[in-house]
């Protein structure tokens, strides 16, 4: 239930013309990495190096419905 709900609230922030959400997790932080796949958000496979906490991964959230995402 609580992932329902966290995919509703990020619809509902992103409005209904379906924007992308970007977020970055270190690369060491798999706990938060495994979190962000869980509800939805993508690994776009590129990593950003800029960071003084070394790589991370850069990921994508598509708004979509929770049907779309199996929840």
């Amino acid at each position: 239930m609580c992932l329902k709900l966290i995919v509703k609230e990020f619809n509902a922030w992103l409005g209904t013309e379906h924007n992308d959400l970007y977020l970055t997790v270190n690369c060491r932080n798999k706990a938060a990495y495994q979190l962000y796949l869980a509800v939805g958000f993508i690994d776009t496979k590129e990593l950003y190096l800029g960071g003084q906490a070394g790589p991370q991964h850069i990921m994508c959230f598509k708004s979509k419905t929770t049907d779309e995402m199996g929840l």
